[in-house]
């Protein structure tokens, strides 16, 4: 009889923390954003997030799974299913963030979000070489591709262009979104002016579309 009771009760307070998790959650969409840095993109986003005042009911931010792209999309998909196996509303948008540079597993990734289902839900953001690149394109537009040299990668090579507008730039830094948001608009116009470019030759070195998600964010309450 006890056990019974400790059974309705634990099912009644799920059921409370269900509509209060409904109850606390904006009008505007809820959105899942997954990356492979553990502190760079996720620090960015946060500050997107911050800056806009996207309520934390609505927004997850995640860096916990590793470099491959691939676990930035299984990771993803987990959360995704968890959400649900709480009895919580699904999100509306999974943005999984990944950068090409030295990882085997990146077309494996973005064909991977192509095919899943639901339809719509899932998006890869991605940037080739890396990251860096969408940070580079407040300061310069350039279309020349980023290639690996002696000891140093693609990624590693954009980084050092970026070094010379930015000299006290790292990995992990912190506010680079309100270091760089009065070059925001510019960098938008860059990122589809550089991708466009890119395409037409038949490649995508470099290209990036953070700022497709950078966007997304921006306008998250009129959705």
């Amino acid at each position: 009889m006890g056990s019974d009771n400790l059974h309705h009760k634990r099912k009644a307070k799920k059921a409370k923390d269900v509509a209060r998790g409904k109850a606390l959650r904006q009008r505007y969409e809820k959105v899942l954003i997954v990356s492979e840095g553990s502190k760079t993109e996720p620090h960015y986003f946060t500050e997107i997030k911050d800056h806009y005042e996207i309520d934390t009911a609505n927004i997850r931010i995640s860096g916990k799974c590793g470099s491959a792209p691939i676990s930035v999309v299984n990771h993803g998909t987990e959360l995704y299913a968890e959400e649900i196996a709480k009895g919580l509303e699904p999100y509306d948008k999974v943005y999984c963030v990944f950068d090409r540079d030295t990882h085997d597993s990146f077309d494996e990734a973005v064909l991977k979000i192509k095919g899943m289902k639901p339809r719509g839900i899932y998006h890869a953001i991605t940037s080739v070489p890396c990251f860096e690149v969408w940070l580079l394109l407040h300061f310069n537009y350039s279309a020349a591709p980023f290639r690996a040299s002696g000891n140093k990668s693609a990624g590693a090579r954009v980084m050092d262009e970026l070094l010379r507008y930015w000299p006290t730039y790292k990995k992990g830094q912190n506010n680079a979104f309100e270091h760089l948001f009065n070059e925001l608009d510019s960098a938008i116009h860059s990122a589809n002016r550089l991708n466009a470019e890119c395409k037409s030759r038949g490649s995508d070195n470099p290209t990036t579309n953070i700022h497709d998600l950078v966007l997304y964010l921006k306008d998250i309450k009129a959705n």
